[in-house]
């Protein structure tokens, strides 16, 4: 109930990331608590990056991480899909049966 109520109580970060954070510097996730990654991960999602969100997601811990299982799952089936179709698309166009 505790953490239901924190939840209302905090206030979305105007740039939830640092300088660092952007500028692909090594980031110690030990130090991020549960907030510090979600934030994180809604930054990267609303840039359409989604294997640097499931980077992040894959970070929570206990019952944050229960919860979010299923849309990890489901963002992993995405991004292998998303490959596999990369991957024959350049076989095709490798082999000439692409036609633009």
């Amino acid at each position: 109930m505790l953490s239901y109520l924190q939840s209302f109580l905090l206030i979305k970060a105007v740039n939830p990331l640092p300088a660092a954070g952007l500028a692909d510097e090594p980031v110690d996730v030990s130090q991020l608590n549960t907030y510090d990654i979600l934030e994180r991960a809604r930054y990267w999602m609303d840039r359409g990056d989604f294997g640097m969100t499931l980077r992040y997601m894959n970070q929570l811990k206990g019952a944050s991480r229960c919860v979010a299982r299923d849309w990890m799952n489901e963002v992993r089936i995405l991004l292998e899909t998303q490959q596999a179709a990369n991957t024959l698309m350049a076989h095709a166009a490798s082999s000439g049966l692409l036609y633009v």
